[in-house]
């Protein structure tokens, strides 16, 4: 873990076990603490996300997503969104830094009909009519 972020370590053992100098613990000790650290850990994030993954907690990305549906609900409410244009821009993608918006893709339908037969094409399964 020293190797991966020796100050993102030093900064856990001193917020969660208020160690200072984690070079006079002996290594058995050391390992055992740094496996107990809470997995939202700085040396933890670190350790799970892929090369220049920006470190984002899962909270924060959910409220992101909340906040993007909402953005999209809204929207598609509107005469901008009734024609498909100036689609908000996704807040998920730019916190990871993902220029791609196709996740934020979404089709209009002016009938239910029309909907039905995406559904169905896409492998959703049969829509009942409701009865």
């Amino acid at each position: 873990m020293t190797a991966i972020g020796e100050d993102d370590l030093v900064c856990d053992f001193a917020e969660t076990y208020k160690i200072l100098n984690i070079r006079e613990l002996p290594a058995s000790l050391l390992a055992t603490l740094a496996a107990g650290l809470p997995e939202d850990s700085r040396i933890k994030s670190r350790m799970s996300r892929k090369d220049n993954e920006p470190a984002v907690k899962n909270d924060t990305l959910l409220l992101a997503r909340i906040a993007d549906l909402l953005a999209l609900i809204v929207w598609s409410r509107t005469e901008d969104g009734q024609k498909g244009k100036n689609k908000p821009k996704s807040i998920v993608s730019i916190m990871l830094g993902k220029n791609d918006e196709s996740d934020n893709d979404m089709e209009l339908f002016d009938e239910p009909d029309e909907f039905k037969r995406a559904w169905e094409q896409a492998g959703g399964g049969v829509i009942g009519n409701g009865d």
